[in-house]
């Protein structure tokens, strides 16, 4: 399993406007090939950070989906309200 988890950095308006667009994130991720889980929550410290986890059943279905064109289409959404450029990990979970 592919976890990934990526923090945005937003000013005000785009704080604001985060809900409706994660709703309509979500609602993509629905139908992608392999996709399994998304959760996020605003950081403690950071007011204008905003973590997001995403779970994928493995690195192929993840990497088709960060190349598509949906993707790069909502993400460019926030584009104008971010404060700094958002930051991306992934990991691959293993389980024993």
């Amino acid at each position: 399993m592919l976890l990934s988890h990526i923090e945005h950095y937003l000013n005000s308006e785009g704080i604001k406007a985060f809900p409706a667009w994660y709703a309509e994130l979500k609602n993509l991720f629905l139908n992608q090939d392999g996709f399994i889980n998304i959760k996020y929550a605003h950081d403690p410290v950071d007011s204008g950070c905003i973590h997001i986890w995403t779970e994928f059943t493995n690195i192929e279905q993840a990497n088709i989906w960060a190349q598509s064109q949906m993707k790069i289409d909502i993400q460019a959404h926030l584009d104008p309200m971010r404060t700094k450029p958002m930051l991306v990990e992934r990991f691959e979970l293993v389980d024993y």
